[in-house]
């Protein structure tokens, strides 16, 4: 019940996956920005298309999970060709390591941000 609570909301951000990536994301979207971020854990999200993966019997951890051999077409930004839609961190097999997920995720928000209009970030820039 709460899952279906929280995303009838509205939010100006949604992040699928709780890694770096999106843990680094959801926090310079944070920081900067008075944005509505809705940030969903891979299981969560797993779970709508498999009911019953997420328990407290599952271990699943996002290594497990990758698509290294995908190559989507990405913008420096790490748009994907669909605008607003941004591949990033290792599950999305952009980044191989914590620290590279974690830069991706920040890139992907500055972009965000500077979308949006907020102070310090080029608007303009892709």
């Amino acid at each position: 019940m709460v899952w279906q609570n929280k995303m009838a909301k509205k939010y100006d951000v949604i992040i699928v996956g709780g890694g770096p990536a999106g843990i680094f994301a959801a926090l310079e979207l944070s920081q900067v920005a008075d944005l509505n971020v809705l940030l969903i854990e891979m299981l969560q999200a797993m779970d709508k298309l498999a009911p019953g993966v997420a328990s407290r019997h599952t271990l699943l951890y996002g290594v497990e999970v990758k698509f290294y051999s995908w190559r989507p077409q990405l913008s420096p930004s790490l748009e994907t060709e669909v605008s607003n839609l941004f591949a990033v961190g290792d599950g999305a097999g952009v980044s191989r390591g914590l620290i590279q997920a974690a830069a991706s995720g920040v890139v992907a928000a500055r972009k965000i941000l500077s979308r949006s209009g907020h102070y310090g970030y080029n608007k303009k820039s892709r």
